[in-house]
């Protein structure tokens, strides 16, 4: 258990760096981070066993889906807390 929530904090802070230090939109955070998540959980598969392709594409549409909302609310955050630029008139 620890380690799931874990694994959910870091995904947070990954979209909460993402949009705070490389300035991307939220979105693009988010998704770049559900991709790389859905790679690495698909390759993880793909190496203990030899997956058919319909488990495959299920787990990596759902991966991408779970860790870029996830992401998606930690880039919201980094978003909100994101120096803005004063205005000059």
């Amino acid at each position: 258990m620890t380690l799931v929530i874990l694994t959910l904090l870091l995904i947070l802070l990954a979209g909460v760096a993402a949009v705070r230090f490389t300035h991307w939109h939220p979105l693009v955070a988010a998704a770049a981070i559900g991709a790389a998540g859905a790679v690495v959980v698909v390759a993880m598969m793909l190496a203990s066993v030899s997956a058919s392709f319909e488990p495959v594409a299920i787990t990596f549409v759902g991966t991408f889906l779970g860790v870029a909302a996830l992401a998606l609310v930690g880039a919201l955050i980094g978003a909100a807390l994101r120096p803005r630029r004063a205005k000059v008139a």
